[in-house]
């Protein structure tokens, strides 16, 4: 040998620059050295990252990734603490064996699966993806790299080259055979390691055999890292060879720190994998770092919403910025007002807002399961597993659990359609603050929507006025449109406050005397020419009032105000008038009444004028109503709600809200399931059952994943319940196995019951509608792998160059005096 002195790749160094003098030497070797060491440590860390994965696998994540992180350390740490490799030798026959058979029963896994052949050749991609592939084929093939460490330890030393051939012939035809196989059988399903390509069963007796090959390899990794460190410690010293106390306790110290260095990194680096080929780069706006990024910041939503869920679930008090506070356990107004700012969480506001609006309930829902796919398929991305694989298996499941909903979803009928209705309006109004009411409360909304024209339901025709004080049984339903009195001027007390069949008016036009001083510039040389302005301006608006007098309308309404003039006008001549009526009031009355609104006073034709049967004002609390009852045009009512404090009314009103919408899409869609995680359960079921006998490869882990996260509903309503969620749902999963499809939480009782049975429904388009927008959400996020950041945007504009201060105050008094001329 012509270097016996050369153990580790220091020493190749050392070697290397020798040639350029002592100093360039030192230099070679502390580089060397240095860049080896820091190699094997990331090396260690990955060895503790595929641990974690194997025991995931295994265990079907039967406990915290952290918790498995940490064994990994404990236990390569213990195994490096023998100071020499003939220990750790005596292994590596097990060694060898084990990812042997792993790997074999691995190509066996996806030999026996219907294969996947479409691999794209060529596709585009980035430098560091790119530098990325091509540092883990040579790093595969370029053979160990703390070879020199064997060659020292070698009995012979001279006999390395038989071990290193051995060695690099063993390994190039491992990686070429496992490659051809399973990239043959998996196509673009091929997973990182590439053991978790298989199915679920396959998958944890590969990892689980493969257990001592991850565990003996790390620690030879971690043998030689701590050596040249004990080396360069000890070196000279009687503790280098001897057994003592200092030589071991310095042994034990070194391999502990930097197992817990290695254990650092891979727990808490996103970009592992990019780190590990050497791409020096700590930005997670961008690849697999991102997309976890995302789902972490998805996850904390989640969190925080959960609670709400269901008819245990808790209220949340929201203050906004001004200190305006909002209790609720809406899904969609908690979502309208949290504060979110991470761009992809922002997402899932987007899908709450939109369950609010296609279906009005299940905004909590389609949260919380959006959050749970991602928290169920976040392994896979972590493992490499590739986006675009999980979004097909996450919209092939979707799509199946979709088809089972409408499967055994049951039809209603009309015979008993208002007791239908009543529980479905009570169902959604169980997770309420009125759900003690309930009884009472679904009849109004029940009666609500059957006055609506059952061709249109529109919902838009159905007003809600809030009045403060009173009982909730003091609510009112009114069978036509009512609005809170407007502000008023002097004489309207005289004006009559009921009518039978009035004809009604609806304007856009300002009856009101404006102050001259305040509106005009009017230069005259005479008093009488100044009374003439003003009797011009009084002849203006008698002419307006006067013209509405002529339509014979008792009812004058307006969006803009009706003065003290024109107020005393009507009072005259037994006409009631409104002015600043809200511009929804105002809708309603027209499409209500058929009145249209005018902009103009002249030309007023009868057609143009709406009519109710009975219209009356009245007091309500401390508040005076405006009543249009018995309206021909169009089926339209109005709910008064009464209650304490004016956040209780405001909930009251949303909840009201989440079950006229419900009753809604009963009527018009007409089928039903149950709920309390009834339906959610079967689904799980069926899902697990269809991947099992049908699904191969990484599709299979992937909808079962999902099938997996739509448990959360059930485990989520136990737990706000306080009840024992895992025996629940351990009974739930029997059952359904049973075939009882109904089965889910009963809230009575503290257990499982037939919830069709026990009337618990929901229609069947809220299940369909959050599966789907769960499922959009989460593919959606998964396909976000880059965010960039407008700097530009986000710094305050400099304000623009213009006019001086007060020029256009100073303009507009003086109409264009003190304009600045150039």
């Amino acid at each position: 040998m012509a270097y016996p002195h050369v153990h580790n790749m220091a020493d190749v160094g050392e070697v290397l620059f020798s040639s350029w003098g002592p100093t360039a030497a030192a230099i070679g070797r502390e580089t060397l050295g240095a860049a080896q060491t820091i190699f094997l440590i990331f090396s260690m860390g990955s060895h503790i990252l595929t641990f974690t994965i194997a025991m995931n696998a295994i265990t079907e994540h039967v406990t915290c990734t952290l918790v498995w992180g940490a064994v990994g350390l404990v236990v390569l740490w213990f195994c490096t603490l023998p100071r020499t490799l003939k220990k750790v030798s005596y292994l590596s026959i097990a060694s060898f064996i084990s990812i042997g058979a792993a790997v074999i029963i691995t190509m066996a896994g996806v030999g026996a699966a219907p294969p996947d052949p479409h691999v794209d050749a060529t596709i585009k991609t980035s430098l560091a993806s790119a530098f990325l592939s091509t540092t883990n084929i040579v790093f595969a093939y370029a053979g160990h790299v703390a070879f020199f460490t064997f060659i020292s330890e070698l009995k012979d030393p001279r006999e390395f080259p038989k071990a290193l051939f051995t060695l690099q012939a063993a390994d190039t035809s491992m990686y070429i055979i496992v490659a051809i196989v399973v990239y043959r059988y998996s196509g673009p399903d091929v997973a990182s390691p590439a053991l978790g390509s298989t199915g679920n069963v396959v998958k944890r007796v590969a990892y689980g055999i493969a257990l001592p090959t991850i565990v003996i390899a790390g620690v030879i990794y971690g043998h030689v890292a701590a050596k040249y460190i004990y080396v360069r410690a000890f070196k000279g010293s009687r503790h280098m060879h001897s057994r003592t106390w200092l030589g071991f306790g310095g042994w034990a110290a070194i391999t502990l720190v930097i197992w817990v260095i290695a254990w650092v990194i891979a727990e808490s680096i996103p970009n592992f994998n990019t780190l590990l080929g050497l791409i020096s780069s700590t930005d997670q706006s961008q690849g697999r770092g991102q997309i976890i990024s995302n789902i972490n910041a998805c996850l904390a939503v989640q969190e925080t919403i959960k609670s709400t869920l269901g008819p245990y679930g808790g209220d949340l008090l929201l203050v906004d910025e001004n200190g305006r506070q909002t209790i609720t356990n809406d899904g969609a107004t908690v979502m309208k007002l949290l504060d979110i700012v991470h761009p992809a969480a922002r997402i899932l506001t987007d899908i709450a807002r939109s369950q609010d609006a296609e279906v009005g309930d299940g905004t909590t829902s389609v949260v919380v399961l959006a959050g749970e796919v991602l928290k169920e398929i976040k392994d896979f991305v972590e493992q490499g597993v590739s986006s675009q694989t999980i979004i097909k298996g996450l919209r092939r499941a979707s799509q199946m659990a979709v088809n089972k909903i409408k499967e055994i979803a049951v039809n209603t009928t009309e015979a008993n359609q208002r007791d239908t209705l009543q529980k479905l309006a009570a169902t959604a109004m169980s997770s309420k603050l009125i759900h003690r009411n309930a009884d009472f409360f679904t009849k109004l909304v029940v009666d609500a929507v059957l006055t609506l024209d059952q061709d249109d339901l529109n919902e838009n025709l159905i007003g809600m006025k809030k009045v403060t004080g009173g009982a909730l049984q003091d609510s009112l339903f009114v069978n036509g449109v009512a609005f809170k009195k407007t502000f008023s001027y002097a004489g309207f007390e005289q004006q009559p406050k009921s009518f039978k069949d009035p004809k009604i008016v609806c304007l856009n036009v300002e009856l009101e005397l404006k102050a001259e001083k305040d509106n005009a510039e009017v230069r005259v040389e005479q008093v009488s020419e100044y009374q003439a302005i003003v009797d011009a301006e009084w002849q203006i608006i008698f002419n307006k009032m006067e013209a509405l007098h002529k339509t014979g309308a008792k009812i004058v309404l307006s969006k803009l105000p009706i003065g003290d003039l024109a107020t005393q006008y009507f009072a005259d001549r037994d006409i009631f008038c409104a002015g600043r009526v809200a511009a929804g009031d105002m809708e309603r009355v027209c499409k209500a009444t058929g009145a249209s609104i005018q902009s103009t006073c002249s030309d007023i034709r009868e057609e143009y004028l709406g009519t109710c049967e009975k219209f009356n004002e009245r007091q309500i609390g401390n508040e005076r109503f405006n009543f249009f009852e018995g309206c021909p045009a169009a089926k339209t009512c109005t709910l008064v709600l009464r209650g304490g404090a004016e956040q209780f009314i405001a909930e009251v009103e949303r909840s009201l809200h989440d079950a006229i919408m419900i009753v809604k899409r009963a009527i018009k869609h007409q089928s039903i399931v149950a709920g309390g995680g009834a339906c959610e359960m079967e689904v799980s079921a069926y899902l697990h059952a269809f991947a099992d006998k049908n699904v191969p490869h990484k599709q299979q882990g992937i909808i079962k994943a999902f099938a997996k996260a739509l448990e959360v509903v059930p485990r989520q309503l136990c737990d706000n319940a306080g009840f024992d969620a895992t025996d629940i749902l351990n009974r739930l999963r029997v059952e359904h196995r049973k075939g009882n499809i109904w089965a889910g939480v009963d809230f009575i009782n503290e257990g499982i019951a037939d919830n069709m049975e026990h009337f618990v429904w929901e229609p069947a388009l809220v299940k369909v509608n959050a599966i789907q927008a769960a499922i959009e959400a989460a593919c959606l996020i998964l396909s976000v792998d880059e965010t960039i950041k407008n700097q530009e945007s986000q710094q305050p504009q400099a304000p623009q160059r213009g006019l001086p201060p007060g020029a256009a105050q100073r303009a507009l008094r003086g109409r264009g005096r003190g304009m600045p001329r150039r």
